[in-house]
């Protein structure tokens, strides 16, 4: 999976944005992106229509969130998850993400939105690595 982190990445439009107070107790993050016609996510889902997928939109967020926590958080789950709008190619995606560690989790609320309307959202769960 890692050649579609890679096209991700390369989708990006800018740096993350990450502010964070206490980076193990809450913080925010935010990055923009932006798929081209040709991008692998695309092929097959749908042909003629093409609408980036629920999962590669939860790895969006998840990777913000991996560039955000600890070198120690580690991806365990989606609580939660909402999407409402399709996103197709040369479309402007942000993705924002507010979290906040608590019983041992990050727990991660993240939103996706496109031309200013919520397109999906999500809660991503984080836990400690064990050593």
């Amino acid at each position: 999976m890692s050649y579609i982190r890679d096209e991700i990445e390369a989708s990006a439009l800018d740096a993350a944005e990450i502010s964070a107070s206490g980076i193990e107790q809450r913080g925010n993050a935010r990055r923009r992106f932006c798929f081209a016609p040709e991008f692998t996510g695309f092929s097959g889902h749908f042909p003629g229509m093409p609408i980036l997928p629920a999962m590669l939109q939860t790895l969006m967020a998840q990777m913000l969130a991996e560039q955000a926590l600890p070198a120690g958080a580690a991806f365990v789950g989606v609580k939660r998850a909402k999407f409402a709008q399709q996103l197709g190619p040369a479309t402007t995606i942000e993705v924002e993400l507010a979290w906040r560690y608590t019983l041992g989790q990050w727990i991660c609320n993240a939103t996706l939105r496109a031309q200013g309307q919520e397109a999906s959202s999500m809660t991503l769960i984080f836990e400690e690595k064990a050593v």
